[in-house]
């Protein structure tokens, strides 16, 4: 984040216990089914004994993110909402919707663009959802 985006809401010593568990993060490169866009990324997640699935498309301004969604799934959203500033759009698939995403997603859009979504997250559900990931 610059300087000139505004605050995230979010306790400074929150996001500060964000960061250290960000650290400790393990990423694992993972392969994609042919359904994806070749445009996306894809790494596997590992704190601990849990583990989530994040897929990145796009920009920093203009592109997105879905992530697994239990804690931390929802831990590296937060750490990229820390990154690039809050998102445009929140949205979040339920389970059974997405092969790749069993279990369900949390889906965050910067710039242009919405997600599919069965659900619109607020912003605070993500945030007390990441909490569960801390130790």
């Amino acid at each position: 984040m610059s300087p000139d985006d505004p605050p995230l809401p979010i306790h400074a010593g929150l996001r500060a216990r964000f960061r250290q568990a960000g650290e400790k993060i393990e990423w694992t490169p993972t392969a994609f089914s042919s359904d994806r866009p070749e445009t996306a990324s894809r790494r596997r997640a590992t704190l601990r004994e849990e583990e989530a699935l994040v897929e990145e498309w796009g920009s920093a301004t203009n592109g997105g993110l879905r992530v697994d969604s239990g804690p931390l799934g929802a831990l590296v959203l937060m750490l990229a909402i820390d990154r690039r500033g809050l998102p445009t759009t929140l949205g979040a698939s339920h389970a059974g919707r997405d092969p790749a995403f069993p279990a369900g997603s949390i889906v965050a859009v910067w710039g242009t663009g919405s997600p599919p979504s069965d659900d619109q997250p607020r912003f605070e559900d993500v945030v007390d959802l990441s909490r569960y990931a801390l130790e």
